[in-house]
């Protein structure tokens, strides 16, 4: 299976997402809320959705050993607003139209069962994606296998489901994020999130947002945090996979500076982009004149300036 998983609990992650499995009978509605309403490391969760065979094969794997109460978990989709119009809570992403027989949109992934996932199998009241998980039962009226998807109603078989919660780190776009440097045993990614530039405007976003996003990511099953400084080394390595050889990019090509940012050449031969900086977890906000780190291991600690 393409990607890894390591677990606390009932939560585990799969390339870059962690999951939480509710062995809890439970309506679609009440499932979809109380899913958006739990958190993990800082990121928001919302019923699954499922975007490759790789993590559908993960989620039936990890479900045929978590829940034990149904044969079918809840996953995050409808077409309660439009008939036949299939929606991802996550994302708010129309998918596919129709029955098996329609059509996905954008060529996204989907696993619909044709026996079960028919016009004829009361799609008035079959609003609510799922997902079966107990084995394959090729010789039922009705055959089904283990990861088939199917739509069914609200109360499942009376009083609902088990389902499955996703946290979702922020996406960011892929030209924005640079590759893993490494130094002295620890990781670093620069990240762009200015998408506009505007001279003298804060136009990436607030620190707090720079916290959050960087809380959510991780590499090699690391948890990441947003960058604190902890020696003269440290601060030169970050300042030399910042520096531009041309006044955009870095030396391994990732665009630093926004390509609109307008550079001038300094009277000591450098380029200025301007307002192109980027956060570290160091703040005053707590105390005025008082700079602590905010995340990382060094969270609470005092800066020496």
């Amino acid at each position: 299976m393409a990607g890894s998983a390591t677990g606390t609990g009932n939560i585990f992650e799969f390339n870059g997402h962690y999951y939480e499995f509710i062995d809890s009978s439970t309506l679609w509605h009440d499932a979809r809320d109380y899913a958006a309403s739990q958190t993990y490391n800082g990121i928001t969760g919302s019923l699954i959705r499922i975007d490759s065979a790789a993590e559908n094969a993960f989620i039936l794997e990890y479900s045929k050993n978590h829940i034990t109460n149904d044969q079918w978990i809840y996953l995050g989709a409808t077409d309660e607003v439009t008939e036949g119009e299939w929606v991802w809570e996550q994302g708010s992403e129309h998918f596919w139209t129709g029955d098996y027989a329609g059509s996905a949109t954008n060529n996204q992934y989907t696993n619909f069962q044709p026996n079960h996932f028919t016009n004829d199998n009361h799609p008035d009241v079959h609003h609510y994606l799922t997902m079966w998980v107990d084995g394959d039962r090729p010789n039922d009226p009705y055959p089904i296998y283990d990861g088939d998807w199917t739509h069914s109603r609200n109360t499942g078989d009376g009083d609902g489901f088990a389902y499955v919660i996703e946290y979702a780190p922020p996406s960011l776009p892929a030209t924005h994020v640079s590759p893993v440097y490494e130094f002295d045993g620890h990781y670093y990614q620069v990240v762009r999130t200015q998408t506009e530039w505007v001279k003298n405007s804060l136009t990436a976003g607030t620190q707090q947002e720079a916290l959050d996003a960087a809380a959510s990511m991780t590499y090699n099953g690391i948890q990441g945090h947003l960058v604190t400084i902890t020696s003269e080394e440290e601060n030169a390595f970050l300042q030399s996979i910042l520096t531009t050889v041309d006044g955009y990019v870095n030396s391994d090509g990732f665009q630093v500076v926004h390509p609109d940012a307008t550079l001038t050449m300094t009277v000591s031969g450098f380029y200025d982009g301007g307002d192109s900086a980027y956060y570290t977890a160091g703040s005053e906000r707590e105390s005025e004149g008082t700079f602590k780190w905010l995340a990382g291991p060094e969270e609470g600690r005092h800066l020496l300036i």
